[in-house]
C-alpha cells in the first residue's frame, strides 16, 4: 500500500515576530513567579506544551512536516495564560489553548489566516465557561508560593476592573501600580516591565518593516524575471 508523501512545511517569513513575543513574555513570567511561585511557570509550561502538540497534530493531519521555526501558537498560549489569575486550574489553561490554536487559528487555515486573534478567542472561551476562575485573583505576595495543585483554599478577590465597573475607585499606590503588586492577571499588572517590553517590540518593528520590504522586493524581482523568461520562450 502506497503512502502519500508528506508535503514540505510552509515557510512563514514573519522575521521572528512571534519569537520576540515569546521572549518578551519571559520577564513577565519571571515577575509573576516572584509574586506567586513556581505554579506560574508550570501553568505557562503546560500552555506551551499544549500549543506545540496542537501544531504537531495539525501538521500530521495535513500531511505536512512540522515547522519548527514557527512560534505563533506558543506565543498565543503564553499571552493567553498571562491574562489569567495564577490560581486558574491547569485544565482551564489547556482548554483555552486548544480553543486558541485549533479553533481560532487552524480552523481558519493556520498562520496569518485567522480573522480574530487566537489568544482573545481562547480567553473568551474560558471566561464564558469558568468565570469564577478567570475573574477572581489571589493577592500577590513577594517570594511566596501558591500551591502547585489545587488552590481551593486560597483567598481570592475581585480585580480593579470590577471595582471600577461598580463605580468604586481602587486604592493602589503608584509604586504598587508600577511593580504590579496588586491582585490581577498574573502577567498584566507589571506596568514597568510591560512598558519595557513594548519599547523593545517597537524597536524590533522597524527591523521587521525593513525585512518585509526586502522580501517583497525579492519576490517582485523574481516575478519580473519569470515574466521575462516566459516572453522569451
Amino acid at each position: 500500500m502506497s503512502t502519500k508523501p508528506k508535503q514540505p512545511a510552509p515557510i512563514h517569513e514573519d522575521l521572528g515576530m512571534h519569537t520576540d513575543l515569546v521572549y518578551m513574555c519571559l520577564p513577565l513570567i519571571a515577575m509573576a513567579v516572584c509574586f506567586y511561585g513556581i505554579r506560574v511557570a508550570l501553568l505557562c509550561g503546560t500552555a506551551v506544551i499544549t500549543a506545540n502538540l496542537c501544531d504537531r497534530l495539525v501538521a500530521l493531519l495535513r500531511r505536512q512536516k512540522y515547522e519548527k521555526g514557527e512560534w505563533s501558537s506558543e506565543a498565543f498560549a503564553l499571552l493567553l495564560t498571562l491574562l489569567m489569575p495564577a490560581t486558574v486550574s491547569y485544565y482551564v489553561v489547556i482548554v483555552g489553548v486548544l480553543a486558541a490554536v485549533l479553533l481560532a487559528k487552524e480552523a481558519f487555515g493556520g498562520y496569518g489566516a485567522y480573522p480574530f486573534h487566537p489568544a482573545a478567542v481562547g480567553y473568551a472561551v474560558v471566561a464564558v465557561s469558568w468565570p469564577e476562575q478567570v475573574f477572581a485573583y489571589p493577592q500577590p505576595n513577594l517570594f511566596a508560593s501558591l500551591p502547585l495543585g489545587s488552590t481551593k483554599g486560597v483567598a481570592l478577590v475581585e480585580g480593579p476592573s470590577h471595582i471600577l465597573r461598580n463605580g468604586g475607585l481602587p486604592t493602589i499606590s503608584t509604586m504598587d501600580l508600577a511593580l504590579g503588586n496588586y491582585a490581577g492577571p498574573m502577567g498584566a499588572t507589571m506596568l514597568l516591565v510591560i512598558l519595557a517590553c513594548a519599547l523593545f517590540l517597537l524597536h524590533r518593528r522597524r527591523s521587521w518593516g525593513r525585512g518585509l520590504r526586502r522580501i517583497h522586493a525579492k519576490r517582485v524581482h523574481h516575478a519580473l524575471q519569470l515574466r521575462h523568461a516566459l516572453r522569451v520562450v
